[in-house]
């Protein structure tokens, strides 16, 4: 789920980057902004019995046209932003929340980050992300563990959450946002949808990191940076520098961030 500038969509996808309580069902939601026409109530399957995202009916939104054809051309282990294993945002969660504690998992794509945090016990998960064609690949993954999912397709600007989070976390979705008055509403949705004494989770790519991802063009940043652009709602705690490797093996460096809701 990204919410991005689309001047520079034509461009070669050859330049791609990185690119609640527990439930019963799982539960599917779409913004104004995403990629389905209405908030979609789960339908049954007729395969499995369980709601899926393919239930409902697309519209036409070119960011989510845009990232839906990126993964419907490209298998999940082909794009340059694909992880075998979600270490470092683990770890990050990990760190500052125990299982009973709320995750949302903004721009969640395709990630098995979802399942490893299922895989250790958390069950009051959230995952939001533009393209329900990488939610329906997410969900048909967890079969039954998707029972305790909420599944969330929207432009993470025009998403409403309707709750809160002890966790945020946003692997590669706040670069690209290239407009200043982007990222202020994106870091005010942030801030009001985070807990006081909560906790942030980013990345963004490094001031040396690639300047676009499948065509479109990012900002990069350091900690001091996006430090500064959460500074009204959030303190950092912590900062650290990855080297991600792409499928084809290029190096694309990104800065981590860890920061704390200010307690009310």
């Amino acid at each position: 789920m990204r919410q991005v500038r689309l001047s520079a969509v034509t461009q070669s996808l050859a330049i791609q980057c990185t690119a609640s309580p527990r439930r019963s069902r799982s539960r599917f939601r779409v913004g104004p902004l995403g990629g389905l026409n209405a908030l979609t109530r789960p339908t049954p399957s007729a395969a499995a019995g369980r709601p899926t995202i393919r239930d409902a009916v697309p519209v036409t939104e070119p960011r989510a046209e845009h990232w839906d054809d990126v993964y419907s051309s490209k298998g999940t282990d082909e794009v340059s932003w694909f992880q075998s294993e979600p270490e470092r945002s683990l770890r990050h969660i990990t760190a500052v929340a125990d299982v009973e504690r709320s995750v949302v998992d903004v721009g969640a794509g395709a990630s098995v980050l979802v399942d490893r945090l299922l895989d250790v016990g958390f069950h009051d998960l959230t995952v939001v992300d533009i393209s329900a064609q990488a939610l329906a690949t997410v969900r048909d993954r967890l079969g039954d563990r998707a029972d305790v999912v909420t599944f969330t397709c929207s432009n993470v600007l025009a998403w409403q959450p309707g709750r809160t989070f002890d966790v945020w976390h946003d692997r590669a979705v706040f670069h690209f946002l290239t407009r200043p008055d982007d990222r202020a509403s994106y870091v005010a949705l942030a801030t009001s949808a985070v807990d006081p004494g909560g906790h942030l989770v980013l990345s963004a790519f490094a001031l040396d990191g690639p300047t676009h991802c499948s065509g479109l063009e990012v900002a990069r940043h350091d900690a001091s940076s996006l430090a500064e652009e959460f500074a009204a709602g959030f303190t950092l705690l912590h900062s650290d520098r990855e080297e991600h490797r792409t499928p084809w093996q290029a190096i694309q460096p990104f800065t981590w961030v860890v920061l704390r809701r200010h307690s009310v």
